[in-house]
């Protein structure tokens, strides 16, 4: 397959290939996904990522996105959770080949938090941190490059943030964008 051609689509499977085979051969390596994560902006997600984008409030975006998570380039199961004052976005990552589960997390906390940042308050993203089940990781390299803190051997892997910022209202929160956005999600 000729990869520098953009009319080219890669499925996710081929995909997940690629990274167990690259995860195979860098094991333990922390930062690929970071990198390919840094790489996959709100615009590189099409019709999904505006109907995120044009979402009410950051509740309505969270539930948009996994109502039409299969739009994505999302590998793991993301389940949201509140609790009191915390709310979690967890990456079921149990599915996935064990040697992925660092790339995945890595990349999936990076999109999560280009999202967040064009939905959020910049002032409440300093509150918002990364949970891993992984006693090992290199938690610092992810914490560098998010600028969040990552607390290890966590019960989950997952984005925690607090509650408060659940219904306050997207910056771009567009009622008819979202209509047409979500019809064409319903469509695809």
């Amino acid at each position: 397959m000729d990869l520098d051609d953009a009319t080219k689509e890669v499925t996710a499977e081929q995909e997940m290939r690629a990274v167990e085979n690259i995860a195979s051969d860098y094991p333990g390596d922390a930062g690929l996904g970071l990198a390919v994560g840094r790489r996959l902006h709100v615009n590189s997600f099409g019709i999904w990522g505006f109907a995120v984008l044009t979402s009410p409030t950051f509740r309505a975006a969270i539930e948009t996105a996994i109502d039409h998570i299969r739009l994505s380039y999302v590998f793991a199961t993301i389940e949201f959770r509140e609790d009191h004052d915390v709310a979690r976005l967890v990456f079921d990552l149990s599915g996935l080949a064990p040697q992925v589960h660092a790339y995945v997390l890595e990349r999936h906390s990076v999109v999560t938090m280009h999202f967040a940042r064009e939905v959020v308050d910049t002032k409440t993203l300093g509150e918002f941190r990364v949970e891993t089940t992984r006693p090992t990781w290199n938690a610092d390299t992810l914490a560098g490059q998010l600028g969040l803190e990552v607390i290890a051997d966590a019960e989950h892997d997952a984005l925690v943030f607090p509650t408060r910022v659940l219904d306050l209202p997207v910056p771009r929160s567009d009622p008819a964008t979202l209509r047409y956005c979500l019809e064409q999600c319903a469509l695809l």
